[in-house]
């Protein structure tokens, strides 16, 4: 079993959660992106979990402006 840790986490919106996942995915690559979004009256709450393994790998340069 592999080690999970969280990433990122809290009070978001849609839009950024959609903005976490795509920075996460460019720039650490991970074979697994765990998402969990939970909404409440007051908005939406999201953690993102990726392995240790890959939370460890280098991170990729930004992208050309």
């Amino acid at each position: 079993m592999f080690k999970m840790v969280d990433v990122s986490g809290g009070k978001m919106t849609l839009k950024h959660i959609e903005e976490e996942i795509a920075f996460y995915m460019y720039h650490k690559e991970p074979k697994r992106l765990i998402v969990d979004i939970r909404r409440k009256p007051d908005g939406c709450y999201a953690k993102l979990w990726m392995s240790k393994e890959d939370f460890e790998k280098a991170w990729k340069p930004s992208l050309p402006k």
